[in-house]
């Protein structure tokens, strides 16, 4: 039975007193304010159910808005270097969030149970909020670097779940009365799946921030449906508490099956790609602390690769094989090491631990791997050799505080630094195959997406080739490969 202590934020001006003190500071001052608040929340069965709901969506909704901006203060301090401070303030963030999730995680539990006869209208809105809630920890995770375990799909899964029993799944609910936005449990499930679907973890800050926005864009064109299509690449079961998985293999028995397919929203973002190669980045895509239109150009691409109803599954067979490379990062390191300038302190060794015809998969100690990230081009020479092989970044998984382990595609067997021209423009770029009349060559070009003339002229072994754009510019982290038809010039 509940006893009669009345919670201090019980009185409805109480809690509007409260939420308006803790907005008036800066940003993350808001998450010091509301954090005690929300711990007299967890685990407090004194509350009536529909009271404590009231009061952590006053609570959650009060957070939204300091999140955002300390999601932009992030971003900035990533770009010039965290202090010890800053960090242990991120980390109350993140704690902030897993703590809201809890509380829903309670409300949630607790209808699964049966053990409150609420209104389906009160349902609809826990599952959304519960939704967003985990979202947002999931995020606040990747950025740490920090797996998201079975728990936060734990109760993703269950509001989903209990919110298409109840027939409210696509129910309209309005977080905020002073606006007009809406949301529903169904759309917001869908937009982690679709956000999950990308790998998180082998995304950094900004290209975790475009990816979530991204993924709003083109939230009307993605599908969530309960049977698999011949572009379904992932699936969840609702019933359980595990995270979505890759449709490789299903299990013969599932409850309530769930398939996630983004290529539907394939042509909206190659459109959105297109400008983006010319310099036109809309305004909501531009990130203050990001360079120019490269970092949306590289998160698209990448999206359109895994959404592209293609299975992911890996179709050359692994070879163990252990070995050694030495390993530059970027482009510019690469062009200045195959042009001699070799920078001893750029140079890394990562250990090879496995093969494929396509490429290769290393493991980076501590330390050693800061900076690399998934579309990043890298340089790697075996010990024993004396040349440089190119190749890019295609996964990143941290195993603990010790290592990584990065999957690295290989692009042809020797890459020549050659300068490309285009009449107004001069630069250097890097060749990966032979320059034969009627053939095609693929080009790497350094820098962000650059407007460049239809053809480009290059000289080799005292001959000149006229180099002829085609479609299908591929764009990376800090550069882009381009595939040319070679003429004469």
């Amino acid at each position: 039975m509940r006893n009669n202590t009345v919670h201090p934020l019980s009185d409805r001006r109480a809690l509007e007193n409260a939420v308006n003190a803790a907005l008036q500071g800066v940003p993350e001052a808001a998450f010091d304010e509301l954090q005690p608040w929300l711990e007299s929340l967890v685990g407090n069965v004194d509350l009536g159910f529909v009271e404590k709901a009231q009061m952590l969506f006053a609570l959650d909704e009060a957070l939204q808005a300091p999140a955002r901006q300390c999601t932009d203060q992030y971003l900035e301090a990533g770009a010039s270097g965290m202090p010890a401070e800053q960090r242990r303030r991120w980390k109350q963030i993140q704690g902030c969030w897993a703590m809201v999730l809890d509380i829903y995680g309670e409300l949630l539990i607790t209808l699964a149970a049966g053990a409150e006869d609420v209104e389906p209208a009160l349902i609809a809105q826990i599952a959304v909020r519960a939704t967003r809630a985990a979202s947002n920890l999931l995020k606040w995770n990747a950025l740490h670097g920090d797996p998201s375990g079975h728990d936060i799909w734990a109760r993703l899964n269950l509001a989903y779940r209990l919110a298409e029993q109840a027939g409210v799944a696509r129910q309209a609910v309005r977080l905020r009365q002073d606006r007009d936005l809406t949301q529903t449990a169904e759309l917001e499930y869908l937009r982690v799946i679709a956000l999950y679907s990308l790998g998180l973890e082998q995304l950094d800050a900004g290209s975790l921030e475009l990816a979530s926005r991204l993924v709003h864009y083109v939230l009307s064109r993605l599908e969530l449906s309960t049977f698999p299509s011949t572009v379904s690449l992932y699936w969840v079961d609702v019933a359980l508490a595990a995270p979505p998985a890759r449709v490789l293999q299903l299990p013969n028995q599932t409850n309530m099956p769930r398939f996630f397919s983004g290529a539907m929203a394939v042509d909206s973002l190659q459109s959105l790609l297109e400008l983006a190669s010319a310099g036109n980045v809309p305004p909501g895509f531009i990130l203050r602390h990001a360079a120019g239109a490269g970092g949306l150009a590289n998160v698209l691409a990448y999206m359109i690769r895994r959404w592209s109803g293609v299975a992911p599954l890996r179709r050359q067979k692994r070879h163990e094989m252990p070995g050694a490379m030495f390993v530059v990062l970027g482009i510019d390191e690469v062009l200045a090491n195959l042009e001699g300038r070799e920078d001893p302190v750029a140079l890394r060794q990562w250990a090879v631990h496995d093969v494929s015809r396509q490429g290769i998969g290393v493991d980076v100690p501590q330390g050693q791997g800061e900076g690399a990230r998934v579309g990043m081009l890298v340089g790697l020479r075996p010990e024993d050799a004396d040349f440089w092989r190119i190749g890019v970044v295609r996964r990143v998984r941290h195993e603990g505080a010790v290592h990584s382990q990065l999957g690295i595609e290989l692009f042809g067997e020797k890459a020549v630094r050659v300068l490309a021209r285009d009449g107004a423009l001069q630069l250097p770029a890097l060749l990966l195959d032979p320059l034969m009349p009627g053939s095609t060559v693929r080009l790497i070009l350094p820098g962000s997406p650059v407007a460049l003339s239809p053809n480009l002229f290059l000289s080799l072994c005292g001959q000149t080739f006229r180099l002829t754009l085609l479609p299908g510019r591929e764009f990376g982290a800090d550069h882009e490969i381009c595939t040319c038809l070679v003429s004469p010039a």
